[in-house]
């Protein structure tokens, strides 16, 4: 508690809070009838918004990243508990994903987050979460100060994101199991199965069976030879029988159609589409959209694998919510190793388990009232969900068993979201950022939603995007 209620908003109490930038940023804050810091104590906080320009820039910086640092030490002992909080919160992401797991620990420690600094007594704190403790006990791990038996265990405490931690620690594909089956059975799912302490280790126990209506599911592949077997398998044998796999092989220079081509003389619900040239995966999907047939329509990456009743409870969660046009799952990021992790990814600081953008599950009139996705480099499968909010309002999506995920996301460096220019940071600054913005405009001028359809590769485009965003510059 703060005995001084008067000095709580005070804007003397901020050092580093940029009240004109906030302003700038937020645009709900105007309508708040309160000050920015006071918007940013009250809400913005606990709701993952930054507090300066400082906060994204120093992310692409590592100069910046010290300096800012220095300047918080120098005035700490002036500094509110909400700043000292946000910024250890802040800097020991940044330790992270830089691998100082030293300095991850010492900014947790000063940040008054952690309600004890030993173990299994470090508890969830608003406004965060669990997130610094999760943080917190990574570090522990990574300097040797947590043992391999107490880490296990973690994944029988009731905190979802501590059943991914303790799987980190597992040196048995059994163990590894264990912590991440512990947490699929509070949910009532099915367990896991792992050949291989690897991630093309996955595998399933088989589920029973369920019908309803035809789902068609997309999946654009570029040279994924070596991950589209996994990707296929764990789609060809989900619980929901009722389904469509349309593959469009993106011109691949490997044997991706081969490897497609031999799952198709198994299953018939499996189709091969073949670009000529590389347009990308949204051009890629838009293919295999013109000639689905479902009733229900998805999509999912060639190199990520989901768990065999993520069909099943995405459409259960569609027909009893008759009101909703679509429907996202949620999933975590996962290395080759099996390793869970990733603090450079905004995603990733309220929780290593989110909703999965890729898992969006839409009734076929969405498709038919806003046409297809943008033909973009990276990003359009976020514009797709926001154009869809614009149109049929911001309830109009959902997310079934938010807290469990029901696919895993594979994290390699080749992906878009590793690579510089399409990095998912950019998402903060740069291609990614600057494209949504351009479209958030479209969406916001739309008259009614009819004018928020989306022709397949129009002639002139809606709003502008840079020549970096595009397929073929």
């Amino acid at each position: 508690m703060i005995a001084k209620t008067k000095s709580f908003f005070s804007s003397e109490e901020s050092y580093f809070f940029d009240a004109d930038w906030y302003r700038a940023q937020y645009d709900d804050v105007l309508g708040s009838r309160l000050t920015p810091w006071q918007h940013f104590v009250q809400f913005g906080i606990s709701e993952g918004r930054l507090m300066s320009q400082r906060d994204i820039d120093q992310w692409f910086d590592d100069d910046l990243f010290a300096n800012y640092v220095a300047d918080f030490e120098q005035v700490r002992s002036k500094v509110s508990r909400h700043e000292i909080g946000y910024l250890g919160w802040l800097f020991a992401r940044r330790h992270a994903y830089l691998g100082q797991w030293g300095k991850v620990k010492s900014a947790l420690d000063g940040s008054g987050l952690l309600a004890h600094a030993n173990g299994l007594s470090v508890s969830h704190q608003k406004p965060f979460g669990y997130q610094p403790a999760v943080l917190w006990l990574q570090a522990c791990w990574k300097l040797g100060e947590l043992s391999a038996d107490e880490f296990k265990i973690f994944g029988h405490v009731d905190v979802p994101e501590l059943s991914l931690l303790s799987a980190n620690a597992a040196i048995s594909p059994e163990a590894w199991s264990i912590s991440i089956n512990a947490l699929l059975a509070r949910y009532g799912l099915a367990p896991i199965e792992l050949a291989s302490l690897s991630f093309d280790g996955l595998s399933h126990c088989n589920t029973d069976a369920s019908q309803g209506p035809l789902v068609s599911i997309l999946i654009p592949a570029h040279n994924a030879q070596s991950t589209i077997q996994l990707a296929i398998h764990s789609l060809m044998t989900q619980s929901y029988q009722n389904i469509e796999i349309i593959v469009i092989d993106d011109a691949s220079s490997d044997q991706t159609a081969e490897r497609v081509e031999q799952f198709i003389k198994e299953d018939a619900r499996i189709a091969l589409c073949r670009n000529a040239t590389v347009k990308g995966p949204f051009a890629s999907k838009n293919i295999a959209l013109a000639q689905c047939q479902g009733d229900l329509i998805t999509t999912h990456d060639a190199d990520d694998w989901s768990h065999p009743q993520k069909i099943e409870k995405q459409v259960e969660f569609l027909m009893e919510n008759p009101a909703l046009f679509g429907c996202f799952s949620s999933w975590a990021r996962l290395s080759n190793e099996l390793q869970f992790g990733g603090w450079e990814r905004p995603s990733h600081w309220s929780s290593w388990i989110h909703k999965n953008t890729s898992s969006l599950m839409v009734r076929r009139c969405v498709y038919e009232r806003l046409g297809f996705w943008d033909e973009v480099r990276c990003n359009g499968d976020v514009e797709y969900v926001e154009r869809i909010m614009a149109g049929f309002g911001r309830r109009s999506l959902a997310t079934v068993l938010p807290s469990t995920p029901l696919a895993f996301g594979r994290a390699h460096p080749s992906s878009l979201t590793s690579q510089e220019e399409t990095h998912v940071l950019t998402s903060l600054r740069g291609l990614r950022f600057d494209y949504l913005q351009s479209a958030r405009e479209w969406h916001k001028k739309a008259n009614s939603i009819d004018d928020l359809y989306l022709p397949q590769a129009p002639k002139v485009r809606p709003f502008p995007i840079s020549e970096a965003m595009q397929v073929n510059a």
